[in-house]
């Protein structure tokens, strides 16, 4: 039983709402779940639970990961770390590793998930079978083809099944001055609006990591995503967000950054610089500024449009 583990985790939360609605900016009527409580400040009272039961088996050939959550709508964690509530779900991945002799190849994976999702009044809210295959190489090389060939998902009140895709992803950190990483995905996606629907679209990104001398390394990356429907006749979005970050340490205390966007999808040009300085581990100071550019319709071009300055010192007064 020494490659088996069992965890689990157990919350409980007892609400007593304020009973002042002027606190709320406009009439919140989200309600918790299919619960009779809601979000408004009007007073009530009402308890939840978390459940989270964990079994997985971890050796050098074959593992897996089973997980049960059971979240009620009810539960409060402002401060805790539970992302969503009002789930009921079960997770199974199953891996089976293999290591190659005397070859180019290093070490892959072969592993298979699935899961299932409803909400306390039994809704279907999703399933999913997801298979994958790792491969690393010598040299820091590694390929991953990803199929999701099923993947059934509830939004905006619609029961959406077929969304299936494939994605590629290929990363290289042979050298220590560049590292590279691409990735390509292909397939349906669900178009999430106010009016949502299935579509057909693509999406791949590059980035590089560039280290010309051990003080100074820059980050490039671009990503490009494209979305119709189905039939080809409406384009629901198709852009591309260009990204370049760039940072200098002169010394183990003083470094500089800048972060340079463009969003085609807002039209949008953002820039960060930042100074950043530590005298020591409990003084630190912080000198930046965000600029926001947008791209109007000619003859104006780009203008500005939001710019702030900002300042932080941290000191620790100690007796």
């Amino acid at each position: 039983m020494q490659n088996y583990y069992f965890t689990g985790q157990y919350a409980f939360s007892n609400t007593q709402e304020l009973n002042d609605t002027t606190m709320n900016s406009q009439i919140d009527t989200r309600h918790f779940g299919h619960s009779q409580y809601d979000a408004f400040f009007n007073g009530q009272h009402y308890n939840g639970s978390a459940l989270r039961l964990v079994a997985r088996r971890s050796s050098k050939y074959y593992s897996f990961h089973l997980q049960y959550n059971n979240f009620a709508p009810t539960f409060q964690a402002q401060e805790g770390y539970f992302t969503r509530t009002d789930e009921r779900s079960l997770h199974l991945s199953q891996d089976l590793s293999y290591y190659p002799i005397n070859t180019f190849l290093v070490n892959g994976d072969i592993s298979a998930n699935t899961g299932i999702r409803y909400d306390y009044s039994n809704r279907l809210m999703e399933r999913w079978v997801d298979l994958d295959w790792y491969n690393k190489f010598k040299g820091q090389t590694s390929l991953e083809v990803n199929y999701l060939g099923v993947n059934d998902e509830q939004f905006h009140g619609t029961f959406f099944t077929g969304v299936r895709r494939i994605n590629f992803n290929v990363n290289s950190n042979g050298l220590n001055a560049l590292s590279l990483y691409a990735h390509y995905g292909r397939g349906r996606y669900i178009y999430r609006s106010d009016n949502p629907s299935v579509g057909h679209g693509y999406s791949y990104s590059l980035s590089a990591t560039v280290k010309p001398t051990p003080r100074f390394n820059v980050d490039l990356s671009y990503d490009f995503s494209r979305l119709t429907s189905l039939s080809g006749d409406s384009l629901y979005y198709s852009g591309d967000i260009s990204r370049i970050k760039a940072s200098y340490n002169f010394t183990s205390r003083l470094f500089v950054r800048t972060i340079f966007q463009y969003d085609t999808f807002s039209h949008q040009i953002q820039i960060y610089p930042l100074v950043y300085y530590k005298l020591n581990p409990f003084t630190i100071f912080y000198a930046g500024m965000t600029n926001y550019m947008h791209k109007f319709q000619e003859p104006y071009g780009f203008k500005p449009t939001n710019r702030e300055f900002f300042i932080k010192f941290q000191y620790l007064i100690r007796s």
